[in-house]
C-alpha cells in the first residue's frame, strides 16, 4: 500500500492508525472520510456494512462528506464473459512482475473472491490468501447509506463529476452526514435487505487493498 505526499508535507507529522473499520474510534470528528480501493467490500455480511457505515457516521461532523470507492456489481450482470483467471504484467522498481488472479462468484453469499499468485524475476511464486468481497449494487448501496443517516447520496461511475453512467467496473459513492438533531445525532433508519445475486460476472476489479479506511480534517 503506497501514498504520495504533497510538497512540503512532513510524513513524520501524519498520524496513522490501524484498526477495524467496523469499530473506528477517534478522539475528534472530521469534515471528510474516504474509503477507497475496494476496501469497503471486505464487509461481506449485511451487519458488517451496517456497522461500518455507523462507524463512518460517528467519525464525521454534521454535514461531513463520505467517499467510498468500490467495484460496481451491476457490471456482473452485463452481457460480457466471466473470466475465472486474469493476468496482469507490470514492473516494480525495474523488476518484471506478474499477478495472476483467480476469480470466483458465490451467488448465495452475494460475494466474489480473489486469490493472487505473484511472480517476480528470480524468485519462486508467492500465493496470497483468498479474499472475499461483497457484490454491492447501486440502489442497495443507496439504501444502506440512507439507513445509516447519510443524505445527499450520489453515485458516480468514477472520480469525475460527469461520470453519471454506471456501466463501468467502478462505483463511487458520495454522501453527507445529516444535520444534528436536538439529541446531537443525525436521524437514522434500518438498512434494507441485500439485493438479489446475479448468476454471471465479468472479471473482478484489479484494485485490491487492506481492510482500512482513512479520514482527514479540512
Amino acid at each position: 500500500m503506497g501514498y504520495e505526499l504533497a510538497d512540503g508535507l512532513d510524513p513524520t507529522h501524519v498520524p496513522f492508525q490501524v484498526g477495524d473499520m467496523r469499530r473506528l474510534s477517534f478522539r475528534s470528528s472530521f469534515h471528510a472520510l474516504t474509503c477507497i480501493g475496494t476496501t469497503f467490500l471486505y464487509n461481506v455480511r449485511n451487519e458488517d456494512i451496517t456497522a461500518t457505515l455507523a462507524a463512518f457516521h460517528r467519525a464525521l461532523r454534521p454535514g461531513g462528506l463520505l467517499l467510498i470507492d468500490v467495484v460496481n456489481a451491476s457490471t456482473f450482470i452485463q452481457a460480457r464473459p466471466f473470466r475465472s483467471t486474469t493476468v496482469h504484467r507490470f514492473r516494480l522498481g525495474g523488476v518484471r512482475a506478474t499477478a495472476t488472479i483467480a476469480h470466483t462468484v458465490i451467488e448465495e453469499a452475494q460475494c466474489f473472491t480473489e486469490q493472487v499468485t505473484w511472480r517476480f524475476e528470480g524468485q519462486p511464486p508467492r500465493k496470497d490468501a483468498r479474499s472475499s468481497f461483497r457484490m454491492l449494487f447501486p440502489q442497495e448501496a443507496r439504501h444502506f447509506l440512507e439507513g445509516a443517516g447519510f443524505r445527499e447520496v450520489r453515485i458516480l461511475g468514477d472520480f469525475r463529476e460527469s461520470a453519471r453512467r454506471l456501466d463501468g467496473p467502478r462505483m463511487l459513492l458520495l454522501a453527507r452526514k445529516g444535520p444534528a438533531t436536538r439529541g446531537g445525532t443525525s436521524p437514522r433508519s434500518s438498512a434494507p435487505p441485500a439485493a438479489r445475486t446475479p448468476s454471471r460476472a465479468p472479471p473482478a476489479s484489479r484494485e485490491r487493498a487492506a481492510p482500512r479506511s482513512s479520514a482527514r480534517r479540512s
